[in-house]
């Protein structure tokens, strides 16, 4: 089984993995970006853009298995239409732009179903998650973690037709037990540190990244996971202090 991890620019780094549809939100932060600085010619913004391209389309599907909507249509559309680019051997800046600009159209258009069929939406989220949970989690939770993330599902769902923002608390708060469990696997571990060397996007300490991955790599060849899970804390502390730097 695989996972892979994403960091995100925004206020928690997230972890995604695919093949489930699932995410999970951490404060171990290593990326930043630079807002209205993005080189669209770079093919770290390519595997960016197909990546979250790939992630709308996960969700639009499970929305598609729950209710018919226009704006779902076309979102469809517009991802699929973003995705062609995998279909080009070298794709120029301009339809680049072209394709971020889609993809945060794609993002509004998911924003207006949401706001408009609220219930069906948060079921289907609600069927997501459990799917994570069931493929990704529950084969490696302790009993302690299994009674409390069973409780927070129950506590989702009841949720649902509430018209303020408690449904989307539970959920991070399941993300957040779902990360735990994972992070004491090894597997997990490994296969993020796997993806963050082919991610180095957007660094601010080029010099720094290097050696951390350095250091990774021979921690993987010896199979030292339990410092493979300390650089992922020092960059984690690293990539704070460069946003500071940076913010200042």
């Amino acid at each position: 089984m695989t996972t892979r991890c994403v960091t995100t620019g925004i206020s928690q780094s997230k972890i995604s993995v695919p093949q489930i549809g699932g995410s999970f939100r951490s404060d171990r932060e290593f990326y930043s970006r630079q807002e209205g600085a993005v080189d669209y010619s770079a093919s770290g913004s390519v595997d960016q853009i197909l990546a979250e391209a790939d992630g709308l389309l996960t969700r639009i599907a499970r929305l598609e298995g729950r209710l018919t909507d226009e704006k779902l249509h076309r979102a469809r559309e517009k991802t699929e239409s973003v995705l062609a680019i995998r279909c080009s051997d070298d794709p120029d800046t301009e339809p680049l732009q072209e394709a971020a600009e889609k993809s945060m159209r794609q993002k509004q258009l998911l924003y207006e179903v949401h706001r408009e069929n609220r219930a069906q939406v948060r079921h289907a989220e609600l069927d997501g998650v459990q799917s994570t949970y069931a493929g990704m989690v529950q084969p490696h939770a302790e009993k302690k973690d299994a009674a409390d993330i069973e409780s927070l599902f129950r506590r989702m769902e009841s949720a649902i037709s509430r018209r303020d923002s408690s449904f989307e608390e539970y959920r991070d708060e399941l993300y957040q037990h779902f990360y735990r469990v994972l992070w004491r696997q090894d597997f997990f571990i490994i296969d993020c540190f796997k993806h963050l060397q082919e991610e180095a996007v957007d660094v601010t300490d080029v010099q720094t990244y290097h050696a951390l991955m350095t250091e990774g790599k021979n921690a993987l060849v010896r199979g030292d996971i339990e410092r493979l899970r300390g650089i992922w804390q020092m960059y984690g502390l690293q990539k704070k202090r460069w946003q500071r730097r940076s913010v200042g």
